[in-house]
Parts: structure tokens; C-alpha cells; sequence
């Protein structure tokens, strides 16, 4: 059966009315149009006897499109990205989801990975974070992936039988989006390749969007409601920040190629070829160089330095992953650290010039 803010969208979609041409009819602001499609805001007898004299339908009809057979589409959004979620962004998203369904029918994705189901003695913790990275490790023991970095997310989505693509989706705060089609559909990851994303952080979303998945993917449901960015992000976002970060870059491991790495390097170059090796951004690195107290510096100055590296590089990226897909051998190690810092910039630090791995479908 399906749900009546479902049924609303699609009969406003159906009346070729956007979300604003409704909320002008209907005499009400475009977000409560939003966020009753959402169901973030209850339904009432005025909205509903509003809205059936605009599509020209009686209200009982309404009530009986619930009892449609036809799966609807559901989505795990969080509050920083549910206004932003246009209709033509939701368009987009089904129309890829249903080719590639109709796709599968014919040459059966396979399945090479399942998530286990879990042992919650394992998981038992009131922190968010802490549950998150031992989930992390948890799977990657499961799929006895050890410590090594993570040479493509996207092949490791598709082994689980999920859909996946890229698509420019603006330049905004939607880096993916994950949904399904019905109870039982697979789970459909698009990645924002917009160029203004870099590709370190296309990768952090794919592995962030699989935390979710593999904590509430059972749960499929809008809930535009939860904080996601902020000191009052929620805990399923605590939660996949986490997991992401242990999942891509595994504590044990970042320790492990530290210190391996010349003594006489600066942090910032530390930092630099860290995040080359393990494919990720220059600030998830530094984020766990800060929580390893690795780095020998109070955790103020430790933020303070974060901040520097921040507003350095920006949205850039130094040494872009695919420059050094290896760890340096000893003798780059030797000639990295004997480089002149001018020389150095010159040679590792330039913005982002490719995008993910994916083919658009």
C-alpha cells in the first residue's frame, strides 16, 4: 500500500504541477507543499480538500489510490539535502533507477557480497561514533578486506548487487543520494559528480551512503525532520561520518604507513601523501591523525593546524588520488623530504582533474 504523502506527489506530478505552481494554487508556502510530500508535516482536511479541488478529484478517490499495486520509491534523505531535492532531481533518479532495473532483468547483476546479518552484543554503545567504527570493522573482518585502502567504491557497491552511477546534480548539498523502488528493491546510489565536487569526497559518499544501508537500510524512509550538519547532527549521521572514516581509512593501518614516513617530513606533507595512499581527502586524514594523538600537539593547536590546511587548500585537493594510486617507496620518500617546500608546491599541489570512476547509465 502505499503512503498518502506518496500519493500527493504523484497526483501533483500527474497534473504536471510543480511543488511552487501548487503552493500559488493552494495559496500556502512551496515548503509545506515539501514537506507534506515528505511527510515532515501531517496532512489535514483543509490541505487535502484544497488539493482534491486542484487535481479535480474527489477525496475518496485520493484514498484509494493508496491501494495501488505499483511499488513506490523511497529515499534515505537527511534534513541538509530533503530541500534541495528537487522534482527534477527525483525525476532523474527514477528514470535511471527503472532503466536499470529493466537493464538487470535481462543480464542479472550479480551478487558477490551480502551484509551479514550482525551480532548486536558487538554494537551495544550509547555513542554514535563509536558504534560506527566498530561496525566499519566489523565488515571489513565479514568481507576479509583487511587493512588495505579501498581501490574502488564503486566496484565494491556493485559487488553488493547495487545499482550505482554518477550524475551532475548541481552544486549543492546533495552528494548522493540512495533510494529503492518498493519494499523489496535494491538499494540505487547516484553520486553527485558535479565538477565542484572533488573526487576524494564522491568517494567519502559512496562509503558514507553504504553506512546507512547497512545500519537502517530496512528502514527506508524521507525524514527531512533530522539535523545533518551542525552541532545537531543526528546519530545516523554521526553514525555514517564514522563509519565512513574507519571504513576508508582503518586507524590501525593510517598509524602503520605514519610512521613509516620520514621523521624529518612536516606534518602537512605527512598528511598529503596519507591521503594520496588511501584515496581520500587531506581533511579526513587530518581528522584521524587528530584522533590518534599521533601528531605530539595538544588538541587545540592539532584544530588550529586542521583550520590552516583548510583554508590553504579549500575545495582542492593536493597530490589527487590518482596521481599516487601506491605508497612511495623509500627512495620517493628520501627525495620528498629533501624538496624544497617551493618545489614541493609546485609539484603536488594543483585542483582536482578527474572525476569518479563510474559509466552514467
Amino acid at each position: 500500500m502505499l503512503e498518502i504523502h506518496h500519493v500527493l506527489r504523484d497526483l501533483r506530478e500527474k497534473n504536471g504541477l510543480t511543488q511552487s505552481e501548487l503552493a500559488e494554487a493552494m495559496e500556502i508556502s512551496r515548503d509545506t507543499v515539501a514537506r507534506v510530500e515528505t511527510a515532515a508535516q501531517k496532512l489535514t482536511v483543509d490541505y487535502l480538500m484544497t488539493f482534491a479541488g486542484i487535481v479535480n478529484m474527489h477525496p475518496v478517490d485520493i484514498f484509494r489510490r493508496m491501494e495501488s499495486n505499483e511499488p513506490a520509491f523511497v529515499y534515505l534523505l537527511r534534513a541538509h539535502g530533503s530541500d534541495q531535492f528537487s522534482d527534477s532531481i527525483r525525476d532523474k533518479y527514477e528514470d535511471w533507477y527503472n532503466r536499470m532495473e529493466a537493464l538487470i532483468e535481462e543480464t542479472h547483476l550479480s551478487r558477490l557480497k551480502e551484509i551479514p546479518s550482525k551480532d548486536y552484543e558487538i554494537f551495544e554503545s550509547d555513542n554514535p561514533a563509536e558504534q560506527g567504527t566498530r561496525t566499519a570493522q566489523w565488515l571489513r573482518k565479514k568481507w576479509k578486506m583487511g587493512n588495505e585502502p579501498i581501490a574502488d567504491p564503486v566496484q565494491l557497491i556493485e559487488s553488493l548487487g547495487y545499482y550505482i552511477t554518477g550524475m551532475d546534480l548541481g552544486e549543492n548539498d546533495i552528494f548522493a543520494i540512495t533510494g529503492r523502488k518498493g519494499e523489496n528493491g535494491r538499494p540505487g546510489i547516484i553520486v553527485n559528480t558535479n565538477p565542484a565536487i572533488t573526487v576524494e569526497r564522491q568517494h567519502y559518499s559512496i562509503i558514507h551512503e553504504l553506512a546507512h544501508i547497512v545500519e537502517h537500510g530496512e528502514y527506508f524512509e524521507e525524514q527531512p525532520d533530522y539535523s545533518g550538519i551542525g552541532p545537531n547532527k543526528d546519530d545516523r549521521e554521526k553514525f555514517a561520518d564514522a563509519f565512513a572514516a574507519e571504513f576508508l581509512v582503518p586507524l590501525e593501518e593510517v598509524l602503520a604507513r605514519y610512521r613509516q614516513l620520514p621523521a624529518n617530513l612536516d606534518i602537512e606533507r605527512k598528511v598529503i601523501i596519507l591521503k594520496s595512499y588511501f584515496k581520500v581527502s587531506y581533511q579526513v586524514i587530518m581528522i584521524r591523525l587528530i584522533h590518534s594523538d599521533v601528531l605530539n600537539m595538544d588538541e587545540r593547536s592539532c584544530w588550529k593546524y586542521y583550520g590552516y590546511l583548510k583554508r590553504k587548500y579549500g575545495r582542492h585537493e593536493p597530490m589527487p588520488i590518482r596521481h599516487r594510486p601506491e605508497f612511495m617507496q623509500e627512495q620517493e620518500l628520501k627525495e620528498l623530504s629533501e624538496m624544497s617546500t617551493d618545489d614541493f608546491m609546485e609539484e603536488h599541489i594543483f585542483p582536482r582533474k578527474e572525476g569518479l570512476r563510474i559509466t552514467l547509465a
